[in-house]
């Protein structure tokens, strides 16, 4: 079950700078229905608005909600939305980039030293990511050949739980195209020669991706099982192969070098509140001691709970399980937090 709008206009002060942030963000969902947390964060930061973490939490689960799994896994979709029920959704799917083995102390060290890069410039690829595994949103890849492929209509008959609505080879010749654009960037000395091998196993790829297009169907699931048995052998090359999905966020601390750690949601549904346990401070912001109780009642009734406070949808168009989560717990947070 999808969980339905809102009407947060009815519970916060027009005027206060809650309602102003509220607006912001709801306004950057009109726009695109599905955002990568990092890229929206990074919008509101240009656009002037800077508040803590635990505020931007709030503001996002006013008007949206995010899969535990599945293809668009880890992104902030508005809410009434389902992008599994519209294949026009396929451009704001996940695609995951991970660093070869060779380069992780690279990667490991930058990180540890405090650097980050502007989300913006790791799309556009000007700059090889820090974190060893990085959660990417297709549309907001700035290269040619991404974006002719992502638009071209889809040819699935549903959305696949796994590759959503691409296939597995147009996904495949997606993600070492990713590989050898940020490889071209990557200052290590091991890097040539990495996107050599990367380059040529890209080629390859499409030139599977175009055989199939062409083959008969039982062609294709022999050129299909080639291509997933190859992916095995380069995740084992590249040690990968039964490790932990560590796919963590890359930190968006809104003027705070000392913010709390967020809390990790997406990977586990332990987070999610137990029906009963909802618990809002009042807003600072404003003298309504009652706007932030209504509003999580409003909020939290729009979808049944589960016992573990996460729904586990099932959508007979769909291969396999989604679970949505559209809440946190705000217990941790005192009433004089500083926003």
């Amino acid at each position: 079950m999808i969980p339905k709008p809102v009407d947060w206009e009815k519970y916060i002060p027009q005027g206060s700078d809650r309602w102003r942030w509220q607006k912001a963000v709801c306004e950057l969902f009109e726009e695109r229905k599905i955002w990568a947390k990092e890229s929206l964060a990074e919008r509101l930061r240009d656009g002037g608005l800077k508040f803590r973490e635990s505020m931007l939490k709030r503001l996002l689960c006013g008007v949206a909600y995010y899969f535990l799994n599945g293809p668009f896994r880890r992104f902030w979709i508005k809410k009434g939305y389902d992008p599994r029920k519209d294949p026009e959704s396929r451009i704001y799917q996940n695609i995951d980039f991970r660093v070869h083995h060779e380069l992780r102390s690279y990667c490991e060290s930058r990180v540890s030293s405090g650097l980050q890069h502007r989300w913006d410039d790791i799309c556009a690829f000007r700059v090889f990511p820090y974190k060893c595994q990085i959660s990417l949103q297709l549309c907001e890849l700035k290269d040619d050949y991404i974006q002719q492929e992502i638009r071209k209509p889809s040819k699935e008959e549903a959305c696949n739980s796994a590759t959503g609505w691409f296939s597995f080879h147009t996904l495949d010749c997606l993600r070492r195209c990713i590989d050898v654009r940020f490889m071209s960037v990557c200052p290590h000395p091991r890097a040539e020669s990495l996107l050599n091998s990367m380059s040529t196993r890209f080629e390859k790829s499409k030139r599977m991706h175009t055989y199939v297009k062409v083959a008969r169907p039982e062609e294709q699931e022999k050129v299909n099982k080639e291509a997933e048995n190859n992916e095995v052998d380069e995740l084992a090359e590249n040690h990968e192969v039964d490790e932990p999905d560590d796919l963590e966020d890359y930190e968006d601390e809104f003027e705070d070098d000392n913010v709390e750690e967020e809390m990790d949601a997406y990977e586990s549904p332990d987070h999610a509140v137990q029906e009963g346990d909802i618990s809002l401070p009042d807003d600072p912001h404003t003298n309504h001691d009652n706007v932030s109780r209504d509003y999580l009642q409003e909020l939290f009734g729009n979808f049944p709970f589960s016992t573990a406070g996460v729904d586990e949808v099932q959508d007979d168009q769909s291969l396999g399980e989604y679970e949505i989560y559209d809440q946190y717990n705000d217990d941790s947070y005192s009433e004089d937090e500083d926003y």
